[in-house]
């Protein structure tokens, strides 16, 4: 090794036994030479697979190309892609799994024979549906290829009206103007045909034909507060779910309608409908259906709360015990002390309205709800609902954080200073109103997160996206 510095030269003697004679140079100094990196350890070939020889270089291979991938038309084989119709490429990973906790409500020995060994809708109905289309009016359902199938959900509908005492035939009076209504057709996954007659609640006037539109329903929180209850106490939670529950709600007020379409009848065409309980598309609906069911619950003794009116609450004098109802909407939920006082309640309840028992409860407006009776758990979470929204608005390759806001964001929440479309403004509001709905069911921890995005929904901004 060279150092800096004076260098000195040795020779070899001239004479034989003399001294060396010695050169001494005074040379530059030279900069040091960088050390190497140590090689990296050679890998054990006994333990090392080599998918081609050492010596021979590996194979080039073609690219791979886009192909079109065949459409299974077995029926008894569940498709490995959701959408229907050819894909490219490789199979999506969106499979179609089944449901570890059907509904009863729509999963039943009536629909059963409608699906297949598996389950699942087989491709091709899958195939069906997306190119199938529901008529949009009575006229266009008569006029296509299933209208004695639409004929038949319309008298069904007409004939379970006409049992609930729906209205009268009356003749208009003076100043009054009929309101009209419309058919709506639905043709469910299981192939069952529905049409529900709606009204046109857009032309009531406030004031004549309706007042009050409000109808109170059950907190989250009073909903979280009741679960813990229950698992302190061991309380039984039992659902029920209320069928055509609007059609309940009796009218204060004389609403009248039009005769429906294809269903006038003869002698009586200049006559109108004089509506004596409330029916889909009224705006008052919904109210009328609260305060009639509000007074069937204050008759069996119930109180509600001041805190929610949402909640009722009764107290067994005799034996001692508390019955609690949750209301929202159609969705009944009772949690009580006692399984036997939740029975007599269902059997009141049933014989006032036609009910469907739905047992212990499993899940609440999209919020799964698992009950573990021998550690005394109950575990809450959104997840179906989660995934939904991910793939709803396309998130799915979005990368995870660890905050929900991360660092860097204050660049990117500023105002808008450019006029966003009509399109992305609606976009934004949905992702936030879907934030939202998560946000009061089971992620309080991303409140603050919501709350500053909420301030842009006027005018967002790609960034904001």
């Amino acid at each position: 090794m060279v150092l800096d510095g004076l260098v000195t030269i040795t020779l070899p003697a001239s004479k034989p036994g003399g001294p060396a004679p010695q050169l001494e140079l005074n040379a530059p100094a030279l900069p040091l030479l960088p050390e190497m990196p140590p090689q990296r350890p050679l890998p054990n070939r006994g333990s090392t697979v080599f998918h081609t020889p050492p010596s021979q270089p590996a194979p080039q291979t073609a690219p791979v190309r886009a192909h079109l991938v065949q459409i299974r038309r077995d029926p008894n084989v569940v498709p490995n892609s959701a959408l229907p119709g050819p894909s490219i490429g490789p199979p999506s990973p969106c499979r179609l799994w089944a449901n570890p906790h059907p509904n009863p409500r729509y999963f039943g020995e009536g629909n059963a024979k409608h699906r297949g060994n598996t389950g699942h809708l087989s491709h091709s109905a899958l195939l069906a549906a997306a190119e199938y289309q529901d008529p949009l009016t009575y006229r266009e359902a008569m006029q296509s290829e299933q209208a004695n199938q639409w004929q038949d959900a319309c008298q069904y509908e007409i004939n379970a009206l006409a049992k609930n005492g729906m209205w009268t035939l009356v003749d208009l009076p003076m100043g009054r103007k009929a309101m009209k209504s419309k058919w709506v057709f639905k043709q469910k996954a299981d192939g069952h045909y529905c049409a529900r007659l709606v009204a046109k609640g857009f032309m009531q006037i406030q004031g004549i034909d309706y007042d009050e539109t409000f109808s109170p329903v059950a907190r989250f929180e009073s909903l979280r507060l009741i679960l813990a209850l229950a698992v302190l106490e061991d309380w039984e939670i039992h659902q029920m779910d209320i069928k055509s529950v609007f059609l309940n709600g009796l009218l204060e007020e004389e609403i009248y309608m039009e005769q429906p379409e294809g269903f006038i009848t003869p002698g009586q065409e200049s006559k109108v409908c004089l509506l004596k309980k409330a029916i889909y598309g009224l705006k008052q609906a919904s109210c009328a259906w609260n305060l009639q069911f509000h007074g069937v619950l204050i008759e069996l003794s119930f109180t509600r709360t001041y805190s929610d009116a949402g909640i009722y609450v009764y107290r067994c004098q005799d034996v001692g015990g508390t019955l609690i109802i949750i209301l929202y909407v159609d969705n009944i939920t009772i949690a009580g002390d006692s399984l036997k006082h939740i029975k007599e309640l269902k059997a009141l309840l049933s014989s006032q309205y036609k009910m469907t028992d739905l047992g212990e409860i499993d899940s609440y407006l999209g919020v799964n709800i698992m009950h573990n009776w021998l550690v005394k758990l109950l575990d809450i979470d959104q997840s179906c609902y989660i995934q939904e929204i991910v793939n709803r608005f396309r998130m799915l390759d979005a990368n995870p954080t660890h905050t929900p806001l991360p660092s860097g964001t204050e660049t990117h929440l500023v105002k808008y200073e450019e006029q966003a479309s009509a399109s992305e403004i609606r976009a934004y509001q949905q992702v936030i109103g879907s934030l939202l709905y998560v946000q009061i069911g089971t992620h309080p921890d991303i409140s603050f997160a919501v709350s500053c995005l909420v301030q842009y929904t006027s005018n967002p901004s790609p960034q904001h996206m």
